[in-house]
């Protein structure tokens, strides 16, 4: 009877070795598996942040395109407005030219008729 207590005892202490051992198992697997996500965690912070940062630095570019592009529009119109100026400018010279040459031919053929 004292036998078999015995065995019984060293059964047991081997059964709650053996769930020991695993709870130990499971609890190490539990802490890598902290460890992996606290890294992941980490991972996509520094992301985040990065893609935060590189959005901000996208915006900032889109607001100095839009004041390049305003500026390029203005200088277009300017110098659209200097072509036309230049052309109307041209277009009077033409003119003038056109009725001093006519005026001088008229004077010229006033002296041929004298």
């Amino acid at each position: 009877d004292n036998e078999k207590s015995m065995k019984q005892l060293i059964d047991d202490r081997k059964r709650v070795q053996e769930q020991a051992d695993k709870l130990k198992e499971q609890l190490s697997a539990e802490r890598d598996q902290r460890k992996q996500f606290s890294k992941l965690q980490d991972s996509m912070e520094k992301t985040i942040t990065d893609l935060q940062a590189k959005c901000e630095h996208l915006g900032e570019k889109s607001v100095q395109l839009k004041e390049s592009y305003a500026a390029l529009v203005d200088k277009l119109k300017e110098s659209e407005k200097r072509e036309a100026d230049l052309a109307n400018q041209l277009e009077k010279q033409d003119e003038e030219k056109h009725l001093s040459l006519k005026k001088a031919h008229e004077e010229e053929k006033e002296k041929m008729r004298q």
